[in-house]
């Protein structure tokens, strides 16, 4: 019999719990049983029928093979005689009808129940077989008992036996599970990272996948829309496709609904079918065509609906795509936080159960996946296998409609880790079966050279590795990084609240913090008892000094207790260290019996109390496990611990006299370098640490001692040495060594461990030589490949680091010149936003510091690499002009100039170059400069940086033999080949490959790419790779270029210089190519929150009323700013949006203002009609300057501007053979006389302009005031606060408001009051302002009477105020 009551039970209490848990139950049996038969299929919302399949095979109790079979399952609640309520049958009836239209071709439809149907019922329902035409089966529990054998058996114990698990039963397990490792779990202080979130989200948990959540919101308000417009009159003969759209976007939204709950497994294949569908409506294309070519507004909102759809099913994809990987490894170095991971993954959530958490080093060897759950038993019942537990946990999962984590943590301490691949392997193949099961393992990082992150590992030539060694070669990886720059702050701020330590958390070492390991050790050294607050004014440089405080501070601490039998001192507790550090070398491994230990420390005492033993083990130095009945196994609480306490032992006992005979032991090898069977268990913490405290015993650095076969190896772990132990061949040797070796992966990580490390001969500074001495090829193979793998979290730091550097926020002056340093050379990169989030921190640093920014960048202008140089000196030229602004710095400014001169426009220049971008902003820097009358750079030397830089030398230039396109091998691509070189050229034709102009440049441009190092042998598969994943959504902005894109850049800046200095270039306006603005204007915009509507009116009038019988705002009404106080402002320049859909309601105004002199235009009634008799001109525009030099360097005169007053009419004579008779045009010859409206002209001041700029980037404009009014009124322009200055008193204000930058925005430029008034007053000169604008129906589309009224009014501006 069915144990009824405990199904009932572990189905839970949520609502229609017993009904989906039956279901499950059901399903879990039919997919067992069944699967063979043919693919179980399920429709969405289960229409009619919760699963079906089709026969591929004769079944006796299905049918034949081709027959269609669905089942439905009902958990019912039964009339007092047992017979179906009224409600069971017509649920029943609906089910039936319903599949009849989705699924009419069903065959054979079963009824599952769990109690079997009265007689009368069963009469009931097979009479309804003639009206549905399907043949209809009743199942009920007799059928479930007799399932729930062969393949299903195991569903019999997870529903009504001694694995039907419980929310509680598996919370009490992971309780258990964590208790061993639970000093290194605490929840309070947990930091979550990247890996979590990718973990979490193969999980299907919601909050992981919020930008699914993201785009269904925006998607969702493109389809109110588009379903509103939809209806008008416009749209009638689009009706039919538009009706497709829009269910296909109800479709794509109700998928995305999906990711608002917990995504189990069953959901997984819904997403699948959706995301790899083709579907889309037939139409689409024709829609949009039709809708953009007739201009209808609503092909606006169909297009950003269109896109977000293709943003949604990449997301899908992307979905589909993780949670097919039910294998993950987490990989990290010791002591990146795996444990505090994999605790805190398995431990329960609002969104899903509690998991499972394994250790690896219960596997021993010869073991199985069998033995790590020998122990693990739910109420009393043991586990009997691996297998059984994930079917448990998968039916859980099933029943409480979510994933649930398996976590293996730390796979590298299993007794042999090479078992654990066959072992995983195995159990790969067998996880399908098991959908909401996730299995993860962490493990130690190895030595070899790893891929990226998600990336199938490649073989290692280097020495073996733990991943390598335990994991299947397709396994999905996961690195596990230390915090990043930003969560690091947040880490620090946390620990210290937790363990009550009083410090500030930017003067702590970040770089070291970063590890999460360090960072927790020194918590639990400076306040393990959190009692009381600790205060701390001084930090640790190495993990292994700490570890020497925690020695130092647990023997001090024991040596304090007084409640002990016997007493022991500080010396005691270190002896016990030492005899722990023997025991652990001879046992070879990681762990070593509490026996063999005693044996050697000889306790004096037998009270457990006083054990000494008992004491490490309270005190968080060491784990005692129980092996078997009364046998104990010690293990250091990390490995990396554990390779110090070896290595103390080892320099103790060798090594104290300065002997190093223990370095040329065979033994010593064996353990240390040899192979895996040989080696210690420990051997790269033990390595480690030696390399570490061995200066400290007055020996040599390891690698001057060890053979020459493992020099290299040794010599690459310099960093771990306290930095005043490291001399200088050290240094020396370690840059020749990366030289030649490369800068691999192992490097870059390790020099980034003490990058930031003040007093370290490692530090940034070192790592920046190393950069600077490499070529330009080397750099991006290596550093700049390892960050395009890596980008996105660095984005983010750097993005930190500028936001702090622009807010003043500085720690240590010295740690943040590393930080420069190091993000300077990100500059290489081809991913576009890390070059300009790292070029606008380099620029907010400088501001700040100007002096040692200069410094800094002085040495790296040597640099070979001119996508780095164009950065450097673009920081440097807007850092300058700031500084200059503020009269500051100039002594430094001026000898950076020279510099400059000297390096780049001189006649024996090293850096000389043609680069149109390094050389302009590089010019401009020292025009700049030279306006300043305190800075003294000499005639000839201003000369030589003015075009045509006559003094500068030029190379020479080769061509490449290439005809017609240069092939499909090119790293020119056919855009850039096309387009970008064809503006190079006069005269050309595009895809005129045979021009001999055209040609001759393209070739030459060839030439140099591969000059600069770019070959297909070394780039060809990567740039394959990058644009073979070069797609990006909307809201994706990191776009990655391919190398070869990078050198045609540089190689065709190059020529744009070259061809300027020949006059051969073709172009208008003042630049011919513009690079990033330095100055980041759209940075220094704050927007203010968009507040209440102010100019929709109330909702008593109509829309129809509001339209055309309100008032045109005044300027008054315009100036009224909630953001800030503005009586004493007056407003000059706004543009002005409202919309409410609600009330149909769209309102905009702009606001323009013009010097006039006095008389004109003084008897002019703006009141009257005549107004209309004034034509103004457009305000003057400018996008070819940088924000910066718009008051300096840059000297254009804007055209005069005049207002036109209609004065009449004249007649004037035309020639044409067109003429228009008053009736219709005609055709004839000769001179035709004219009338037309006679003007006389107002001249004008310069007085407002309208700046823009636009860049990949990103985009910026605002009015500003015209250069000549700035100097004639000696106004000061301040570029980071985006206003002007006179005196010293702010005399500007631009105010924006902004809700969603389109429909509800409030952009208005005001000048004090105080400021304008007297200017007005002296000058004899007035302002007029011009306000114009619209009110309409937001809806736009509809063509009434009273669709919108637009307004215009002027008047000077005394008569307003």
């Amino acid at each position: 019999m069915l144990d009824w009551a405990k199904f009932e039970h572990v189905a839970g209490q949520h609502p229609n719990a017993h009904a989906f848990s039956f279901e499950s139950l059901c399903r879990g049996i039919v997919i067992r049983q069944f699967r063979n038969h043919g693919p179980i299929k399920e429709l969405k919302n289960q229409p009619g029928v919760e699963f079906h399949l089709e026969l591929d095979c004769d079944d006796l109790r299905l049918g034949t093979k081709g027959l269609k079979v669905g089942w439905q399952c009902k958990w019912f609640q039964y009339k007092s005689d047992g017979g179906l309520t009224t409600v069971a049958k017509s649920q029943i009836e609906h089910s039936l009808k319903t599949t009849k239209k989705h699924l009419p071709d069903l065959n054979v439809w079963i009824l599952w129940t769990h109690k079997t149907l009265a007689k009368a019922d069963q009469t009931w329902f097979y009479d309804l077989q003639t009206k549905y035409g399907f043949t209809l089966h009743l199942w009920n529990e007799n059928d479930l008992e007799s399932y729930l054998s062969g393949p299903a058996t195991e569903l019999r114990a997870n529903y009504f036996g001694e694995l039907a698990l419980t929310p509680d039963m598996l919370n009490e397990q992971h309780t258990n599970s964590v208790a061993p490792i639970r000093s290194r779990w605490i929840h309070e202080v947990h930091q979550s990272t990247d890996v979590e979130r990718d973990i979490r989200r193969v999980l299907g948990e919601p909050s992981a996948w919020s930008d699914i959540y993201a785009a269904k919101v925006k998607l969702d308000a493109y389809l109110s829309t588009i379903s509103e417009l939809a209806r008008h009159k416009d749209y009638v003969d689009l009706s039919s496709v538009l009706e497709e759209f829009i269910a296909f976007c109800k479709q794509v939204i109700s998928s995305c609904k999906i990711f608002e709950s917990t995504v189990s497994g069953r959901e997984i294949g819904r997403i699948a079918n959706f995301a790899q569908s083709s579907e889309q409506t037939k139409n689409i294309s024709q829609l949009l065509r039709l809708t953009r070519r007739q201009n209808l507004p609503l092909s606006l909102h169909l297009t950003n609906a269109n896109a977000v759809i293709k943003d949604i099913k990449k997301l899908l994809s992307e979905a589909v795509e993780l949670f097919a990987h039910q294998l993950i490894a987490v990989i990290g170095k010791a002591g990146r936080g795996k444990t505090q991971l994999a605790a805190e993954v398995t431990s329960q959530n609002d969104d899903r159960l509690a998991g499972i958490l394994l250790h690896g080093k219960k596997l021993r060897k010869g073991g199985t996946l069998d033995s790590l759950v020998q122990n693990m038993s739910f109420a009393s019942n043991e586990v009997r296998s691996f297998e059984l537990l994930l079917s448990a946990i998968d039916s859980a999962g099933e029943r409480n409609r979510c994933r649930v984590p398996i976590v293996v943590d730390g796979l590298n301490e299993a007794e042999d880790p090479r078992e654990w691949k066959n072992l995983l392997a195995s159990i790969e193949t067998v996880l399908p079966r098991y959908p909401n099961v996730v299995l993860v393992c962490t493990l130690r990082d190895g030595y070899q050279s790893r891929k990226h992150v998600g990336a199938v590992r490649a073989n290692s030539s280097s020495r073996e590795g733990f991943a390598q060694q335990a994991l299947p070669n397709d396994c999905f990886e996961l690195l596990l990084k230390g915090f990043s720059d930003e969560v690091t702050v947040q880490a620090i701020g946390t620990y210290f609240r937790y363990y009550k330590i009083s410090a500030n958390p930017i003067a702590a070492p970040q770089s070291f913090f970063s590890h999460p390991l360090n960072l927790k050790i020194f918590c639990e050294v400076t306040n393990r008892s959190r009692k009381t607050s600790v205060v701390v004014q001084s930090f640790p440089s190495s993990i292994y000094s700490l570890f020497k405080e925690q020695v130092t501070h647990i023997g001090k601490t024991i040596s304090e207790m007084t409640n002990l039998s016997i007493r022991y001192t500080i010396a005691d507790v270190e002896n016990a260290v030492y005899y722990l550090g023997e025991a652990l070398w001879e046992a070879n491994g990681r762990g070593v019996l509490e026996r063999d230990f005693l044996q050697k420390y000889n306790p004096q005492s037998t009270d457990w109390d006083s054990n000494i033993v008992n004491l490490l083990s309270q005190e968080g130095l060491i784990f005692r496990d129980l092996v078997r009945r009364g046998e104990y196994r010690l293990s250091p609480a990390y490995d990396r611990l554990g390779g110090y306490i070896i290595a103390f032992y080892l320099m103790d006992h060798y090594c104290l006299n300065r002997d190093v005979s223990l370095f040329s032991s065979q033994d010593f090898f064996e353990k240390i370098f040899e192979d895996v069977t040989l080696q210690h268990e420990l051997s790269e913490d033990i390595l480690h640490a030696l390399v570490a405290i061995a200066p400290q015993y007055n020996l040599p650095h390891v690698w001057q001692i060890v053979p020459s076969t493992y020099k290299n190896e040794v010599l690459s772990l310099s960093h771990l040495i306290e930095p005043n132990c490291i001399c200088g061949e050290t240094v020396c040797e370690l840059k020749s060594l990366i030289l030649n070796e490369g800068l691999k992966r192992k490097y870059i990580e390790s020099l980034g461990d003490v990058r930031f490390a003040i007093s370290h001969p490692l530090n940034a500074k070192f790592l920046s030589d190393v950069l600077l001495d490499m070529s330009m090829v080397d750099r991006d193979l290596s550093w700049g490949e390892y960050f395009r793998r890596n980008h996105d979290e660095l984005i983010k730091g750097i993005r930190f680091r500028a936001e702090c550097w622009k807010n003043r926020e500085f720690s240590d002056p010295e740690i943040e010149k590393l930080r420069l340093i190091t993000t300077i050379w990100f500059l290489n990169s081809v991913v576009t936003e890390l070059r300009d989030v790292s070029t606008e921190a380099l620029v907010y640093y400088g501001v700040h510091n100007t002096k040692s920014f200069l410094e800094i960048v002085q040495p790296i202008l040597a640099v070979d690499d001119e996508y780095i140089l164009e950065r450097i000196i673009a920081a440097c030229y807007s850092v300058i002009c700031i500084s200059l602004d503020k009269s500051e710095n100039l002594s430094e400014i001026e000898a950076f100039s020279k510099h400059i001169v000297a390096n780049f426009f001189s006649h024996d220049s090293k850096y000389a170059t043609t680069n149109i971008l390094v050389r302009e902003y590089a010019s401009c820097l020292v025009m700049r400069a030279n306006l300043e009358s305190q800075i003294n750079i000499g005639e000839s030397e201003i000369k030589a940086a003015t075009e045509p830089f006559d003094q500068m030398p030029r190379s020479q230039w080769n061509e490449e033999s290439t005809d017609g396109m240069s092939g499909h091998l090119s790293p020119l691509k056919m855009d850039f080949e096309n387009y970008t070189i064809g503006r190079l050229v006069k005269d050309r034709s595009n895809y005129d490959y045979e021009h001999e102009a055209y040609a001759k440049i393209r070739n030459q441009i060839l030439w140099k790419v591969y000059d600069l190092g770019w070959s297909e042998d070394k780039f060809g598969n990567l740039d394959n790779q990058i644009s073979s994943s070069g797609y990006h959504s909307r809201h994706e902005t990191a776009k990655v270029e391919r190398y070869g894109k990078k050198y045609s850049w540089i190689a065709y800046y190059q020529m744009t210089g070259k061809l300027l200095d020949s006059d051969q270039l073709e172009f208008w306006g003042g630049r011919f190519i513009e690079g990033i603005d330095p100055f980041f204007p759209g940075k220094s915009l704050i927007t203010y929150p968009f507040g209440e509507k102010m100019y929709l009116d109330d909702e008593g009038l109509t829309t129809e009323e509001w339209i055309n019988y309100s008032e045109a705002p005044t300027l008054v009404h315009l100036s009224d700013c909630a953001s800030f106080e503005s009586e004493n402002w007056i407003l000059v320049d706004a543009f002005i949006v409202e919309e409410s859909k609600e009330s149909n309601r769209h309102f905009y105004a702009s606001v323009n203002s013009f010097f006039i002199f006095g008389e004109s235009l003084k008897d002019f009634d703006f009141d009257n009609e005549e107004s209309s008799k004034l034509e103004f001109p457009e305000i003057t525009k400018l996008s070819d300057v940088y924000l910066g030099e718009l008051y300096s360097t840059w000297s254009k005169t804007p055209e005069p501007q005049v207002i036109k007053e209609e004065d009449g009419e004249e007649e004037i004579e035309v020639e044409s053979n067109v003429f228009f008779d008053g009736s219709a045009f005609v055709r004839t010859s000769g001179t035709h006389t004219l009338t037309v409206p006679k003007y006389k002209e107002h001249s004008l001041k310069d007085f407002i302009i309208e700046y823009s700029w636009e860049h990949s980037n990103g985009s910026f404009s605002m009015p500003m005031l015209a250069p000549s009014f700035v100097k004639e009124h000696g106004l000061k322009f301040d570029c980071e606060q985006l206003c002007y200055f006179k005196d010293g008193q702010q005399i500007s204000k631009y105010i924006v408001e902004d809700l969603d930058g389109y429909s509800n925005s409030r952009k208005r430029f005001y000048l004090k009051r105080e400021f304008l008034a007297p200017l007005l007053k002296s000058s004899g000169l007035e302002i007029i302002t011009q306000i114009k604008g619209e009110r309409r129906e937001s809806k736009v589309g509809y063509h009434g009477d009273f669709e919108y009224k637009d307004f215009e009014s002027m008047d000077f501006l005394q008569a307003n105020h």
